[in-house]
């Protein structure tokens, strides 16, 4: 079946790799896509383009897609879909919902330490949101103890991680990110995989989402 699918106005559409991902009103498309018995879900689906295929997932969530997996939050935890298995993996990973990002075979993602109740940056508190990655072929998360904030989630590209981080949310006191002798602003930072470093752009942004791409990172500045 090639028709166009009736997408939702909740989650916005994403693309990699010849894919489209979506989520799909069922009251508008009028069936019970995910076999619940009711038609008042956002189900997830993809669209082939080679292929034109439509593919019905059968499941919720917030979708995010690269060449390898789709990703989607379901809430506390997130699961993805694996094109090379056709499997979905439920990760029962707790994450900040709707802060997923992906590329390849790696999920970014934001974790409020109050929902583990660790202190995941050692600075003595369990009130930050610290960016963490899963690894989709060791199925491992790693911890990169970069403070970020709430709703300024992470986007990956290759084996970097770019943030915005709040200069008040940095260790107890909070830190100047930026050099500018306060330490009221929102600056761009990077977690480098293949490292292991934080490092810091020093550049203040109102983005609360930079967007990234090879080796470059662009983002919004007041004048």
């Amino acid at each position: 079946n090639s028709r166009s699918p009736i997408s939702s106005a909740l989650f916005a559409p994403d693309i990699s790799g010849g894919k489209i991902v979506y989520s799909v009103f069922e009251s508008g498309a009028g069936i019970d896509l995910n076999g619940d018995n009711d038609t008042i879900d956002d189900v997830l689906g993809y669209f082939d383009i080679p292929s034109r295929k439509i593919v019905n997932l059968r499941r919720v969530g917030a979708p995010f897609i690269s060449n390898r997996v789709i990703a989607f939050s379901t809430g506390t935890y997130f699961s993805y879909f694996d094109f090379q298995t056709q499997q979905i993996i439920d990760t029962q990973v707790k994450h900040a919902y709707g802060s997923l990002a992906v590329d390849n075979d790696k999920i970014a993602f934001l974790t409020g330490e109050s929902s583990l109740g660790e202190d995941l940056n050692g600075d003595g508190d369990t009130s930050d949101y610290i960016v963490r990655y899963y690894d989709i072929t060791l199925k491992q998360v790693f911890n990169t103890s970069a403070e970020s904030t709430r709703y300024a989630y992470p986007i990956i590209a290759g084996n970097i991680i770019v943030f915005v981080t709040s200069e008040a949310v940095v260790g107890l006191a909070g830190e100047d990110l930026n050099g500018d002798g306060d330490k009221l602003d929102n600056v761009v930072r990077y977690y480098n995989i293949s490292t292991g470093n934080i490092v810091n752009t020093r550049a203040e942004t109102i983005s609360t989402v930079p967007a990234t791409s090879r080796n470059i990172i662009a983002f919004l500045t007041y004048e």
